[in-house]
């Protein structure tokens, strides 16, 4: 298991001006920039803890990604904005990426 704070959280990287106000004002470059930051840390996780890919059945291998209340959009950044993404990161991830869980949202739809 390991826990991993959004960014400008305790315990991790302040954001800068840029991306502040980029996400004071809606801009797509912030979630973008979450997607391709997250996609990064996935890959030195696999890499540096040596993960095992998901087995053909998928019952083996691999990981869930969590995002937990607004930690959420964090999440959705990776699975939304894959536009940002090198072709080469996202074969990658598919093979060890097993689950998204978004965990404390509410949702209503009308």
């Amino acid at each position: 298991l390991m826990i991993v704070n959004r960014r400008g959280y305790r315990g991790s990287s302040a954001l800068d001006h840029d991306e502040l106000d980029d996400l004071k004002n809606g801009r797509s470059a912030f979630m973008e920039r979450r997607a391709a930051e997250l996609a990064a840390f996935l890959l030195w996780m696999i890499d540096e803890h040596t993960i095992p890919g998901l087995s053909p059945d998928g019952l083996h291998g691999g990981f869930v990604l969590l995002g937990w209340c607004v930690g959420a959009a964090t999440a959705l950044a990776l699975l939304g904005q894959t536009n940002v993404l090198p072709q080469g990161t996202i074969r990658r991830l598919e093979h060890y990426l097993k689950r998204v869980v978004l965990y404390g949202q509410r949702v209503v739809l009308e």
